[in-house]
């Protein structure tokens, strides 16, 4: 008896019906997964100013790039299901096929139209569609897991780092091989068993195994993937999971460019935007910002119009050992301002929350009126190692 006989009659005419269904999910899955990634990159750059916890760069990457991916996972079985219910549509119109009296060709031409055949096709994207959107979910749960993996290997980095005598700065030190390790169980997962063929690496890779199996959900979806992969050819898996990390992994760096200040991977600029040996406008103004986030400093605008005008710096939790290693109580002992490189200015800073940004920090009003008219450049300096290249912001603005 085959195994298809031994499927009961309910679950038949689910699996024949389920196409409905799929469709449904698939579609609000794409809608809540675009709107979740743009909230995802609001609440990271609110994050940042916030809190400093080690690797949140990477757990934002790695989010993202599952968000991404498990999107257009979603995105591909709707268009598959598309093409399978048009297919369904030709072949009710047209059940006999191609009409061969019809068709002026002869030849090698002919024989190849008469091997397509328009049902084998339709049931062909039927099979595909499913397992497109069984691995939209699957990838739900091997993400998960991964990013376990991933916080789980800065936790035990930190916690070897602080038995050596280390400091957590250090900590990356004992981050790489314990990700080569983790990464061995990956290709171990992916390739069904790599490490398991052998009874005697089997032995010493039982541990890792047995933890890891665990800690990655893989005891839930390891099942899965072998019905997969024995059950298809491995070569054309491996090439279609390549080519969906490559497209992925394109369409998580367009979605970061805001948050990362990345170029985009289409991005062919070979210098600055403005071919000149000096600054870059960015988010230094308010009335330039829209929907960004102050990454540095900000003054209302590039013109000055009036006696003085208002200087915001957005406050970073990151910067608090710099202002225990200076002795300081408050965020502005470590902030210095100058005009035109004149001496620091002594300024009255106060502590505020930006109306536009909603970002925590100071500021403090600027006189202006000595100053010549036209350009004029504002130096603002913060003696904190939290970004060592990036601690030092000019920003011209024109007086007039």
């Amino acid at each position: 008896m085959e195994a298809t006989d031994k499927v009961p009659k309910w679950l038949k005419r689910l699996q024949e019906n389920s196409w409905e269904a799929e469709l449904l999910i698939s579609g609000g899955a794409i809608f809540a997964l675009l709107s979740f990634s743009e909230n995802l990159i609001d609440f990271v750059q609110h994050l940042k100013f916030s809190s400093s916890f080690i690797g949140m760069d990477i757990t934002t990457l790695l989010f993202m790039g599952a968000v991404k991916g498990i999107t257009i996972g979603f995105i591909l079985h709707i268009v598959l299901r598309g093409l399978w219910i048009s297919l369904v549509c030709l072949n009710y119109s047209f059940p006999q096929g191609i009409n061969f009296t019809r068709l002026k060709i002869s030849g090698w031409y002919e024989s190849k139209a008469r091997q397509y055949k328009l049902v084998e096709q339709i049931l062909s994207l039927d099979h595909l569609s499913g397992l497109v959107f069984f691995a939209s979910f699957a990838f739900v749960f091997f993400i998960i897991g991964f990013l376990a993996i991933t916080a789980s290997s800065y936790v035990l980095s930190g916690l070897i780092a602080s038995l050596f005598g280390n400091s957590i700065d250090e900590a990356d030190t004992f981050f790489l091989p314990l990700n080569i390790i983790y990464s061995l169980f990956i290709i171990d997962l992916i390739s069904s068993g790599w490490l398991r063929t052998n009874k005697w690496i089997g032995r010493f890779y039982f541990p890792i195994y047995y933890i890891l199996n665990g800690l990655s959900l893989a005891f839930i979806y390891r099942p899965w993937f072998q019905i997969i992969f024995t059950n298809i050819n491995r070569w054309k898996a491996f090439a279609f999971c390549v080519l969906f990390l490559v497209v992925t992994a394109a369409y998580t760096n367009v979605s970061l460019v805001r948050l990362f200040h990345w170029r985009t991977f289409i991005d062919q600029h070979h210098y600055q935007a403005s071919a000149i040996d000096g600054p870059t406008l960015h988010t230094f103004y308010e009335n330039r910002l829209g929907g960004s986030t102050i990454f540095f400093a900000c003054i209302p605008s590039e013109i000055a119009t009036e006696k003085y005008f208002r200087l915001f710096v957005p406050y970073r939790s990151g910067y608090d050992p710099d202002i225990e290693a200076a002795n300081g109580k408050y965020f502005s002992d470590i902030v210095d301002v100058q005009f035109n490189k004149d001496k620091p200015l002594q300024l009255e800073w106060i502590g505020t929350t930006h109306e536009i940004t909603n970002q925590r920090g100071i500021f403090a009003m600027l006189p202006i009126e000595n100053l010549p008219s036209g350009k004029n450049t504002l130096a603002i300096s913060i003696r904190s190692n939290y970004f060592a290249s990036r601690m030092k912001r000019e920003i011209p603005f024109w007086k007039e």
